[in-house]
């Protein structure tokens, strides 16, 4: 940037624009050429661990919790319109510790479990847009990592967890019921994503060095597939209901090194739909956008 002067003799200055999500430049005024950078509105701080939903009635994208090297949050955002939203009302009093996140489309609301260890409980919110109302302290003790989804065809929030098993949460009693302690695993990092079409929850990890895919349709665990993506963990999952099919991306495997490539899952087969985009990453977040 620097000053020059036009014909009627006023000093103006020439300015270079930078265009993003985190700052813009302020014009500056006749004869004042200092810079200026304007933060135009906030966004989530890095993290890891945290979650997110997609609420289909407001569409809008939900984010809250988690942890980076420093810290650990409970602050709640909105994406929509190209921009996140930090929402400022009363929710989780202290930070929660591995969140689980899905979005109950019948009552419109989003569900959120986590982990409390002052005092040490499991903790169940909703939030419908307006406030959080705590639902359950008496939930299952998921210590370990953990998913949890929608399925929409049985009104109920599956949770598993490779310490507890598989669980359902009933949104109209407020109760969660054990299932099945099916499947145990020691590996973390196991996600999850509800296939509505074919009305399954689909899970996928790393087990005995290998991909696995399982699939719970309400009664049972099935194990579909051993081959089609190498064995990860803290990858993200999410069910593209447009085209079918559920869709994972990156992770972490032992190395160390963390993926950069994307899958999709259509019930019978994996196919790699694309590799280096977005960067290589894990213990990220994922929600589709109906």
């Amino acid at each position: 940037m620097r000053a020059i002067q036009n014909d009627a003799g006023f000093t103006v200055c020439q300015v270079l624009v930078l265009v993003g999500m985190l700052l813009s430049f302020a014009t500056p005024a006749r004869g004042q050429c200092q810079p200026e950078w304007t933060q135009r509105f906030d966004v989530p701080a890095h993290r890891k661990f945290h979650d997110m939903a997609f609420d289909s009635g407001r569409g809008v994208m939900v984010l809250h919790g988690g942890r980076n090297d420093n810290q650990g949050f409970d602050d709640t955002w909105e994406w929509s319109n190209g921009q996140w939203r930090r929402i400022d009302i009363p929710g989780p009093t202290q930070r929660l510790q591995l969140i689980s996140m899905a979005y109950d489309s019948r009552r419109g609301e989003t569900v959120l479990f986590g982990v409390r260890f002052k005092p040490e409980r499991c903790e169940t919110w909703t939030y419908d847009g307006k406030s959080f109302t705590l639902r359950d302290v008496d939930g299952p003790a998921a210590w370990f990592e953990r998913d949890m989804v929608y399925d929409s065809a049985r009104d109920v929030m599956v949770l598993w967890s490779g310490d507890v098993g598989t669980w359902e949460w009933h949104p109209d009693t407020a109760e969660w019921t054990f299932r099945t302690p099916e499947p145990l695993r020691d590996t973390p990092g196991y996600r999850m994503a509800y296939d509505s079409r074919r009305q399954v929850t689909v899970m996928f990890g790393f087990a005995s060095g290998l991909g696995e895919t399982l699939e719970w349709d309400g009664q049972s665990w099935t194990q579909v597939s051993t081959t089609g993506p190498i064995g990860r963990f803290y990858h993200v999952m999410a069910y593209d209901a447009d085209r079918g099919v559920t869709v994972m991306h990156g992770g972490f495997r032992s190395g160390p090194r963390q993926l950069d490539d994307t899958w999709t899952w259509d019930g019978v087969n994996w196919t790699q739909v694309a590799d280096g985009e977005p960067s290589r990453r894990d213990m990220h977040a994922m929600a589709y956008d109906s």
